[in-house]
């Protein structure tokens, strides 16, 4: 794997980081997106969406969005995003991946990991050259297609 930096992010944070610190989850993806993934409408006329990081294997994948210092309004956009994969993979595929979604960012404002929590997303933050995952007890993330979330979010 290359050391490419995530779009529109600082250069010292990269992909191979946010990589490393997913796998530390026990996820064993086979693929990751690094340049951004672009969704279209089935015209393949209009763009819908834009996913930071892909990462895929044969059973699930997970959708990353970085922001330097995410917000709310961040996390209802990543929820969209969200939706908007899993309608394109159902379109494409009969068995429908799961899908599990992270925030990664650099600086996390006082109440906005909680938020992301509570989402069922991942908390993915920048610790010194690294990316760190804190996962409480009890977490269960949103699934699509594969389980519910026991978190206050929607299932996908």
């Amino acid at each position: 794997m290359t050391e490419s930096t995530v779009p529109n992010y600082p250069r010292r944070i990269t992909s191979d980081q946010v990589w490393a610190a997913i796998r530390e989850l026990g996820y064993n993806f086979h693929t990751m997106a690094t340049k951004g993934v672009d969704i279209y409408d089935e015209s393949c006329k209009r763009r819908l969406t834009e996913i930071d990081l892909l990462l895929e294997n044969n059973e699930c994948c997970m959708a990353v969005e970085v922001k330097p210092k995410p917000t709310e309004k961040d996390i209802a956009h990543h929820i969209r995003q969200l939706e908007l994969l899993r309608d394109c993979l159902e379109k494409r595929q009969q068995q429908p991946k799961r899908i599990l979604g992270a925030i990664a960012g650099a600086v996390f404002p006082e109440g906005i990991q909680q938020a992301v929590i509570e989402a069922g997303l991942y908390v993915i933050e920048q610790s010194g050259d690294t990316m760190k995952i804190s996962v409480p007890e009890g977490f269960t993330p949103v699934r699509g297609k594969g389980g519910q979330s026991k978190n206050n979010a929607s299932s996908l």
